[in-house]
């Protein structure tokens, strides 16, 4: 008996060195590209790195374009270690080839992966997808995605954060604009009421509109484009830094607009013109 379970094992341990040996060079000859991007449940006695608490990262931006020259789709989830990856894919417009990467967000590495697996991501199963408009903070108090529809026009100012304090009462609104590197030529809708008899307008910055990921340490993610954000519950973050990234009281850029309507010429670039102006003035304080 003894002798038939000597032979057993040394076959085992035969059997699971090839496995692994198969592995190995299988991961080798896929290369980093196409190797899996998101590590499988720690196995039962490994502790995985507790989180929280976070390493103290606040943004990151992605490897695409934010003027609006790629069609960017991010969503964030929570991996079963506790990591918080993004799954991206990405296109230039009206591109049919999409790059499909994977990142973790606070160790900052990315992959590229298949489409395979970033469907595999995105199904759910064992990520867990976070994703809100409307979340409650770490104080109590209420964050709310909001956004306007203004006549048959694509607007550049109609979307704001709203926070609540535990009693319902406002206690910030506010709109985060991104600052282009050159301008971007925009077509106007012809049916808008502001167009001017424009057919375009050329646009220095735009707005970003956030959708919300919570965490666990009571701070959360804001995602749009190439920018993934994290905020304190007192929406502050490092990653705005008023040089590209502006985080705005709404009232301050209603102002703007109305002083842009009160001007003659084209509606649509004046505004574009007046909160240029203004992004301008807060970075040069910003950086002198």
């Amino acid at each position: 008996m003894s002798d038939h379970l000597s032979r057993f094992r040394a076959v085992r341990r035969w059997v699971l060195a090839g496995v692994a040996g198969a592995i190995v060079a299988a991961a080798l000859a896929l290369g980093l590209g196409l190797a899996p991007a998101v590590a499988e449940e720690p196995p039962a006695g490994e502790a995985s790195e507790p989180f929280p608490p976070y390493p103290e990262v606040w943004g990151r931006e992605l490897p695409y374009p934010g003027d609006g020259s790629y069609s960017i789709h991010q969503e964030v989830f929570e991996a079963p270690d506790g990591r918080v990856i993004v799954s991206i894919y990405a296109s230039p417009l009206r591109s049919d080839e999409f790059e499909y990467r994977v990142l973790d967000f606070f160790s900052g590495e990315m992959r590229t992966i298949d489409k395979k697996i970033s469907y595999d991501i995105r199904s759910g199963g064992k990520h867990k997808r976070l994703y809100a408009l409307d979340i409650e903070l770490a104080d109590g108090g209420r964050l709310t995605y909001k956004s306007h529809r203004v006549s048959n026009c694509t607007v550049t100012y109609n979307i704001h954060y709203v926070k609540r304090d535990r009693d319902g009462e406002i206690v910030a609104d506010k709109m985060l604009l991104y600052l282009y590197d050159r301008p971007v030529r925009v077509d106007v809708n012809p049916y808008c009421e502001i167009s001017s008899d424009r057919a375009h307008f050329h646009q220095n910055w735009r707005q970003v509109g956030l959708a919300f990921a919570p965490l666990k340490d009571g701070t959360f993610l804001a995602y749009d484009g190439p920018f993934i954000i994290r905020f304190d519950p007192d929406l502050n973050s490092p990653f705005i830094d008023n040089k590209r990234l502006f985080l705005l009281d709404r009232v301050v850029v209603m102002d703007l607009v109305d002083e842009a309507f009160a001007r003659d010429g084209p509606s649509l670039q004046n505004i574009d013109d007046v909160i240029y102006d203004y992004l301008i003035k807060l970075r040069e304080e910003a950086h002198k």
